[in-house]
C-alpha cells in the first residue's frame, strides 16, 4: 500500500491567509494556580463552567488557521450551525452540539430548574455588582473597571475574563456578555452560557473581514481546538 504523506500547511490554505496565534483563550490549571483567595478556584471546581474554564486539545497549527479562515455562520429554515473546513473534512456543528463540547449546562441541569434563568437587564446587572462591594460608580457596563472589585470578586473576574474570551489585552474591561457570566458564578445563577459564547463567536465571524472590525489573530483558539 501506498503510504499517505501529511498535507504541507500551504496545501490547506495558503500562508498569506495566516494570522496570529497570540496568546488569548487562557486555560485555568487548578494544579498550579495560585491566588490570595483559594476558595474561588473550589467554587470554579466544582461549577458547571470548569469544563470550559480548564479544557484544551492538541492540533495542528494549520487546522486553527484553516478552521478560522473557512468558518460561516449559516441559517437555513431557522436553523442555525457554523461550517468550516478541517484538512478535506466540513465541521458543521449547531449549538446544541457546541453546548455538548463544552460540557456547558442544559436546560434541566440543575435540580428544580426545568429552563434557564433569564439574563438580568442591564441596570439589574450594574446594582448587582454594586452589592458585591464594587467601588465608584457604575452607570452601565461599559464603565466597568476590574480595579474597583473588592480582591475575592477581582480573582473570579480575571479568571473568567482571561479563560473565556478571545481577548489578549485590555483585561480590565469587558463587554456586556462577560460581566454575565460573571454574574452568573457570584450570583448562582443558571444561566445559558453556551448562548453567550456562541452569540459571541457569531459577531467574531460576521466581523472577520470587515474593515475595522478583523481581528489580526485567531481568537477563541482552546474552543476551536476542543471543536477541531
Amino acid at each position: 500500500l501506498n503510504q499517505v504523506l501529511p498535507k504541507e500547511p500551504d496545501e490547506l490554505l495558503h500562508s498569506s491567509l495566516f494570522l496570529d496565534l497570540k496568546a488569548n483563550d487562557y486555560i485555568l490549571d487548578v494544579d498550579s494556580f495560585r491566588c490570595q483567595h483559594p476558595v474561588i478556584v473550589e467554587i470554579l471546581k466544582n461549577h458547571p463552567l470548569y469544563f470550559a474554564l480548564s479544557a484544551t486539545a492538541e492540533v495542528p497549527h494549520i487546522y486553527l488557521q484553516q478552521l478560522w479562515n473557512t468558518i460561516q455562520f449559516i441559517l437555513e429554515e431557522g436553523r442555525s450551525r457554523f461550517e468550516g473546513e478541517v484538512d478535506d473534512f466540513v465541521s458543521s456543528f449547531t449549538l446544541k452540539t457546541f453546548r455538548k463540547m463544552l460540557n456547558l449546562p442544559q436546560k434541566g441541569d440543575r435540580q428544580g430548574k426545568t429552563e434557564f434563568d433569564d439574563f438580568v437587564s442591564e441596570e439589574e446587572l450594574c446594582q448587582d455588582i454594586l452589592r458585591l462591594g464594587y467601588s465608584g460608580n457604575l452607570p452601565n457596563a461599559s464603565k466597568f473597571k476590574r480595579m474597583n472589585l473588592t480582591p475575592l470578586w477581582h480573582t473570579l473576574f480575571s479568571i473568567i475574563n482571561r479563560c473565556l474570551t478571545s481577548k489578549h489585552t485590555g483585561i480590565d474591561k469587558c463587554s456586556i456578555s462577560v460581566l454575565r457570566v460573571f454574574h452568573g458564578v457570584a450570583f448562582h445563577k443558571h444561566y445559558d452560557y453556551a448562548s453567550i459564547f456562541w452569540n459571541e463567536l457569531v459577531e467574531l465571524v460576521a466581523d472577520k473581514r470587515r474593515p475595522g472590525k478583523a481581528r489580526s489573530f485567531v481568537p477563541f483558539q482552546r474552543f476551536l481546538q476542543l471543536i477541531i
